[in-house]
């Protein structure tokens, strides 16, 4: 393998990165405008939430699966090793930012609840603040989801919910590289030369 790993898979990194971030977009525009007060708005506010997340879910499909399948034939053609773990390893990279954002949102909660009762304790509610904003930023396609299911922000759920796009992107991607249809998007139209 002469290149190395982000030479070789630098764009598709960004892609994720670019997936990640218009569909945090999308789901900070679901999420803003609805009243968590109101019983319906919270419904309808959950289910585009979920729309979401699958929104999101799909994009990586997309892409995922037809990398996994372009490396299938380089594989065949013997110009490339087999490495299933490759997607994973893609999606793992890509969602850094958003596993930094869940540890820190994390960290903060627990560092004001913790030091609430001091003086000083004023510069960990300033870093909690900060972090909520941050979270509401950068992970805005799973705030409907989670409000749907902790009926509020819940710190741990940011914590793990960068695993669901890292393993669907391994998964899309080890799919790929076996040409199955199981969870094959539909065709992309092929380029013009």
């Amino acid at each position: 393998m002469k290149n190395g790993f982000f030479s070789e898979n630098g764009k598709m990194i960004r892609k994720m990165l670019l997936t990640h971030l218009v569909m945090t977009i999308f789901g900070m525009m679901i999420f803003i405008p609805f009243n968590t007060g109101n019983p319906t708005l919270k419904i309808i506010m959950s289910i585009l939430g979920w729309v979401a997340l699958l929104m999101f879910l799909f994009l990586i499909d997309v892409d995922m699966w037809y990398y996994g399948a372009e490396d299938k034939l380089r594989v065949d053609a013997g110009r490339q090793k087999r490495n299933p773990f490759k997607g994973l390893l893609i999606g793992l990279v890509a969602e850094i930012p958003a596993i930094v954002v869940g540890i820190l949102f994390t960290l903060s909660y627990y560092l004001q609840a913790y030091y609430s009762a001091y003086e000083s304790g004023a510069v960990f509610d300033g870093f909690k603040k900060v972090m909520i904003y941050v979270n509401l930023i950068w992970n805005g396609m799973y705030h409907g989801v989670s409000w749907s299911i902790f009926d509020g922000f819940m710190t741990w759920f940011y914590l793990f919910i960068p695993l669901l796009p890292i393993g669907f992107c391994g998964l899309t991607y080890w799919l790929g590289l076996k040409n199955s249809p199981i969870l094959k998007p539909p065709a992309r139209e092929k380029k013009q030369k």
